[in-house]
């Protein structure tokens, strides 16, 4: 017969009790364990703070029957050598819609010869993020080259897309994180292709010229900037309202005036069309909670066990991934002899495994 002490593998020291088994005699004495975390990063976010004046959120609403917002084009929203277009999206699906243009500058005509670049998102939940050079690399056809990642409808995410035609090349983020990175158009590399530039305007919420291309649900922060911007710069201002003179911010819609004014003072102002609306957000404004607060990656990837043994008892340390299989794994294939002494021993778990719980295996002789 035997006892089970029990440890969850997480970001705390556990000192939990004895469990005894059925018909077990309790111990001579209490078992400490500890677990202890060695080497460890974290995931935090910390509420906002209450009590002070909030502004009303509002946010681009679009029904994906005819609505749009059409926006001038101009240089600084097509930035030749690098770029980055970032956003807040909530997609929605819509019956006869093939798939939701968020953001394109240019039109479907030609086969995609007046494009720059184009945001859209598909209703199997794929978000493709496409740019259009300025000289063919393969033969007569459009030179293009597009990037996708996973975004899920009926939810608020951040997305934010970067070009640069050097070693970057063509980078998605999804809420900060890099979700997708790529170097080189088929065999051709990036470096000295430069974007297309046409004088199409911007539009948000359609590929003009596709009929079933309207895109459905809601946008905020709206953003294009004259720079391929690093992770840590897209996270660290995602949540957060801009003023509009930040550096290499060449065009700002948040629409929190009731309209499509661009903040950056640069005159991109937009045009509703269709039943494009203006909304406020309620409940919970989820698009700017995370701003000026911390956030740190937290993982455990080495924890350390410890518990401190009787003589004339035997021990197996054991682990599973969840404690609805009850399908415990040794994780040392020896059973170890008490002696009045701590036993230790380390676990390193590796970044794509499932969380570890454990547990002391306990006998009055080896098994």
């Amino acid at each position: 017969m035997r006892d089970d002490i029990r440890l969850q593998s997480n970001r705390r020291l556990l000192h939990q009790p004895l469990e005894r088994m059925p018909n077990m005699k309790a111990p001579t004495q209490n078992f400490r364990i500890n677990l202890t975390a060695l080497l460890w990063s974290a995931m935090l976010v910390v509420p906002p703070f209450t009590g002070f004046a909030q502004t009303t959120n509002r946010v681009l609403s679009l029904d994906g029957n005819g609505d749009y917002v059409s926006i001038l084009s101009a240089p600084e929203l097509q930035n030749p050598t690098e770029i980055t277009i970032d956003c807040w999206l909530f997609p929605t699906k819509t019956s006869g819609i093939t798939y939701g243009s968020f953001i394109n500058k240019g039109d479907g005509n030609a086969g995609d010869s007046q494009r720059t670049y184009e945001l859209r998102w598909l209703p199997d939940g794929t978000l493709t993020f496409a740019v259009f050079f300025a000289l063919p690399v393969s033969g007569d056809q459009p030179a293009y080259a597009l990037i996708s990642a996973p975004v899920a409808e009926n939810t608020w995410t951040h997305v934010a897309a970067t070009y640069n035609t050097n070693s970057s090349g063509l980078r998605l983020y999804t809420n900060g994180v890099l979700a997708s990175a790529i170097t080189n158009y088929a065999t051709h590399s990036f470096i000295g292709l430069t974007l297309r530039q046409t004088t199409l305007p911007v539009v948000l919420g359609w590929t003009p010229s596709y009929p079933d291309a309207y895109a459905s649900g809601g946008m905020d922060e709206v953003r294009i900037w004259n720079k391929a911007r690093t992770q840590a710069e897209i996270a660290d201002t995602m949540s957060c309202r801009l003023s509009g003179s930040e550096a290499n911010l060449t065009g700002y819609w948040n629409f929190d005036s009731g309209t499509v004014v661009d903040l950056t003072g640069n005159g991109h102002n937009g045009t509703l069309f269709g039943n494009a609306s203006i909304v406020p957000l309620n409940g919970v404004d989820v698009i700017h909670a995370g701003c000026g607060r911390p956030v740190l990656n937290i993982r455990v990837s080495q924890v350390e066990l410890c518990w401190d043994t009787v003589p004339t008892k035997w021990y197996q340390l054991q682990y599973e991934s969840s404690l609805t299989t009850n399908q415990w794994v040794p994780f040392m294939t020896n059973w170890i002899a008490g002696n009045g002494s701590r036993f230790c021993t380390n676990d390193a778990v590796q970044a794509d495994q499932a969380q570890r719980f454990y547990r002391i295996a306990i006998t009055n002789s080896p098994p």
